[in-house]
């Protein structure tokens, strides 16, 4: 994804990701998933995008990571995919 073709998630995603204030974390988390599951939504009949589809994937994955994180759960364990 070049910079010219960048999608409003991806702004939301990092935002979460450099969240700093720790009351505001999960609902920066939300937006994000909200933002990528949107995008989602707009691509459900496009059979392009495919590395878009699997830097949202990614980014699904570790905001999960880090609402566990957030959330006292430290332990991380890798997901089988």
């Amino acid at each position: 994804m070049t910079e010219t073709n960048r999608q409003p998630w991806t702004d939301l995603y990092e935002h979460a990701l450099l969240e700093l204030d720790v009351s505001k974390l999960p609902q920066s988390i939300r937006v994000a998933e909200a933002a990528i599951g949107g995008r989602l939504y707009d691509l459900r009949h496009d059979s392009d995008h495919h590395a878009e589809r699997r830097s949202m994937d990614d980014a699904l994955r570790t905001l999960r990571i880090l609402r566990r994180t957030e959330s006292g759960q430290q332990t991380i364990h890798p997901q089988s995919d």
